[in-house]
């Protein structure tokens, strides 16, 4: 393989990954009375939990009278919807046997950019693009902003830090902050310290009242925007799509079958506890219960990071939510791989916590653009099998052998 490697090869497949998914997700909404009916379409809805939007897209009225349903509507496919989207993140393990499997993927979010870019300076021979240059460049032509959301005042040092280094760069990015965002409604544009904020390049979710407000105002937006999908694309039920079967027709429909094979490769087993029944939930907990803490991670579908993650060692919690009246709706369960460890060595910067050989295991964030092309790929090292980033885990830059 070339420098990139599988990294390369794992970032090739985010063009049909967004558009295939975000296409199945789309097609599933369609206001007609086949929607409402299809089980296909129905259990897509389902599993990504979007039962109430698509309620909202039915109760279409005028006069106040409900608009009658057609029969059928036809789906028009975007084949380019994956160029809407902005930064898209793999979060990656490596197997007992070598090979790298996708856990996660996130398509709006911007966590670690500054602790990936810092990751890029340990590298001898770093892969990608890099995320500081890739700023710099949408920058070229005027400032861009990103929105730092109400909960996530943990990102503001590296954030600061990133969008440092893409000044020292040569680009203009700013970082705002959600709570100091106000609306202008006479100029209908959002502001940040009185003045209008740059176009924006990525937006956290927000509140009812800011989201109506910003989309009745005239805000300039970068292209690289985040696509109405977005929300839904990030959340773990999608990579439970690839394995259903009974989505099978509709998956070919928008994926080439090569790049469903490829993703089934990389994307480990993944169920979606929404369309799981009775004796499907209790077969999962006799696995559970026989997996000696080598079964599977639950997973909340619109987590991020590690939060809402119950490892395979935390079976007494799995089972709990398993139990009937229980959120098992909201999770996934995806298959635990067995991870490579290797002896790591570091120091805590800021805690002068130090490890000599410690046995780690590690999660690799590969950063790619719309189009696949790879930007950034930063290491966390962290004591024991689970790999996961936090305030112990050791970064380290990554080369491609």
């Amino acid at each position: 393989m070339n420098k990139q490697g599988v990294f390369g090869e794992i970032a090739s497949l985010t063009p049909s990954f967004l558009n295939g998914i975000s296409q199945v997700v789309g097609s599933s909404l369609v206001r007609d009375k086949k929607r409402t009916t299809d089980e296909t379409y129905k259990n897509v809805r389902a599993a990504i939990g979007l039962g109430r939007e698509y309620n909202e897209i039915l109760d279409i009225r005028e006069g106040g009278e409900k608009v009658p349903l057609p029969m059928e509507v036809e789906f028009e496919p975007d084949i380019e919807a994956h160029k809407a989207f902005g930064i898209i993140r793999y979060d990656l393990v490596k197997t007992e046997e070598g090979d790298l499997k996708i856990v996660e993927v996130e398509v709006d979010k911007y966590h670690g950019f500054g602790y990936a870019s810092l990751s890029r300076e340990l590298a001898s021979e770093p892969i990608g693009r890099g995320l500081v240059e890739y700023f710099t460049q949408l920058s070229h032509d005027g400032p861009i902003a990103l929105v730092l959301g109400q909960g996530e005042r943990f990102y503001e040092p590296e954030m600061a830090y990133f969008a440092r280094k893409v000044k020292d760069n040569g680009g203009d990015l700013i970082i705002c902050h959600q709570r100091d965002l106000q609306y202008d409604p006479i100029q209908k544009v959002l502001t940040y310290n009185d003045q209008p904020i740059p176009p924006i390049l990525q937006m956290p979710s927000l509140s009812n009242d800011q989201l109506l407000q910003v989309k009745g105002s005239d805000q300039p937006y970068h292209p690289s925007l985040l696509p109405p999908f977005a929300p839904f694309m990030s959340r773990k039920s999608t990579m439970a799509l690839i394995h259903i079967p009974d989505f099978e027709q509709l998956l070919e429909e928008f994926i080439d079958t090569s790049e469903i094979k490829k993703l089934r490769k990389y994307i480990p087993e993944t169920i979606s506890l929404a369309l799981t029944d009775k004796d499907a939930r209790e077969r999962l907990v006799n696995e559970i219960l026989e997996s000696n803490g080598q079964g599977y991670f639950l997973k909340y579908t619109e987590g991020s990071g590690a939060w809402g993650i119950y490892t395979p060692s935390q079976s007494q919690e799995q089972l709990k939510l398993l139990r009937p009246k229980r959120e098992y709706r909201k999770f996934v369960a995806q298959m635990g791989v067995a991870v490579q460890t290797e002896n790591v060595s570091g120091v805590g910067v800021l805690t002068d916590r130090t490890l000599n050989d410690a046995k780690c295991s590690t999660r690799y964030a590969l950063f790619c653009d719309p189009e696949g092309n790879v930007l950034e790929v930063a290491a966390t090292s962290s004591e024991g099998s689970v790999a996961h980033g936090g305030v112990s885990s050791i970064l380290s830059g990554v080369v491609y052998e």
